[in-house]
């Protein structure tokens, strides 16, 4: 697959890790097996791919319930949050993972350049305040340095709004954020909608993050297709 990749001109990939799978029951972490990440570090690093690991722990859409495991259910605090008890909850699968994307970083001779922690988190609700919460979102950030982690980390704000860019609460070192400009009308699949493609991103750019690369880190490539869809790519 990589070897693919690299034939068709790119050099990078991106993945997401399951937290579900790698913590069936709480405090009790596997990655053997066929959950082992090593070999795909291996395979990306013999076909001169570069990786953005992207761990969490919430996933978004990317897979089933966020890729959140079904026990995290039993806590009371609210998910995505400072609760005490969902932060708690996250120490021991991002210690792990954490650990093992730290010894695959390029600066340990590896494939992995940069690390994305949490995912769309400023699109997550607005029905707790405040939000977006710096104080959480510090919180995932600080728990992958502890591990390890000395790559930059690259958030993707899920719209062009400039938080946690350099400068502002929480901040990371490279500012992105994500871009559906035809949006999720999979119902329709001829219809583009008029105006939609925004054009007005570098000047954001320049005024939110001058000092970053310029990163879009998810960019429509279609859409998902809900049961009894039209069969939408």
């Amino acid at each position: 697959m990589f070897q693919k990749i690299k034939a068709l001109g790119f050099n990078g990939v991106s993945f997401y890790v399951d937290w579900a799978l790698l913590e069936g029951k709480p405090g009790v972490y596997r990655a053997d097996g066929v959950f082992s990440l090593e070999p795909f570090y291996e395979a990306a690093q013999k076909a001169g791919i570069y990786l953005i690991a992207r761990p969490g722990p919430y996933i978004n859409a990317e897979v089933s319930g966020g890729g959140y495991p079904g026990w995290i259910q039993r806590i009371n605090g609210t998910l995505r949050t400072r609760a005490e008890d969902y932060l708690k909850a996250t120490d021991n699968y991002v210690a792990n993972i954490g650990k093992s994307i730290a010894g695959a970083q390029i600066t340990n001779g590896g494939p992995i350049i940069l690390v994305q922690p949490e995912n769309e988190y400023t699109a997550a609700t607005s029905n707790v305040q405040p939000f977006p919460d710096a104080v959480y979102m510090q919180y995932v950030e600080d728990q992958l340095r502890a591990t390890g982690i000395v790559v930059p980390l690259i958030n993707n704000d899920a719209a062009p709004a400039g938080h946690n860019a350099p400068g502002q609460p929480a901040a990371v070192d490279i500012y992105g954020h994500d871009g559906y400009p035809v949006g999720f009308d999979c119902a329709n699949p001829t219809v583009w909608r008029d105006g939609a493609l925004p054009t007005n991103w570098r000047d954001l750019h320049l005024r939110q993050s001058p000092t970053t690369p310029y990163s879009v880190l998810e960019f429509q490539g279609g859409s998902y297709d809900p049961w009894g869809g039209p069969g939408c790519k």
